[in-house]
């Protein structure tokens, strides 16, 4: 439901923690709860800088999860020269 603004579910983290504590077994669990009922269609997540990793974005594209992610600069270094690079 991303398209349309909505929010499916949230999971809350009560006390001082890091956004990805617990979050790709959230997204993951969500997608076994749309799929299980029989629902075929596209699933779009989109997550922020914090959950740029391999174990996610792998795990997320192994079960077809279609996602958007920002990728932050100090993770791949010549990322940010690619970028500077471009001009309009």
């Amino acid at each position: 439901m991303a398209q349309t603004g909505q929010a499916y579910d949230i999971l809350h983290r009560a006390g001082n923690c890091h956004d990805t504590r617990g979050a790709l077994e959230f997204m993951l669990e969500l997608q076994d709860r749309q799929r299980e009922p029989g629902f075929v269609g596209a699933l779009e997540l989109r997550i922020d800088g914090a959950h740029y990793s391999d174990a996610t974005c792998s795990s997320l594209h192994g079960t077809g999860i279609e996602f958007p992610v920002s990728v932050p600069f100090e993770r791949i270094s010549e990322l940010e020269a690619i970028v500077k690079d471009r001009r309009l």
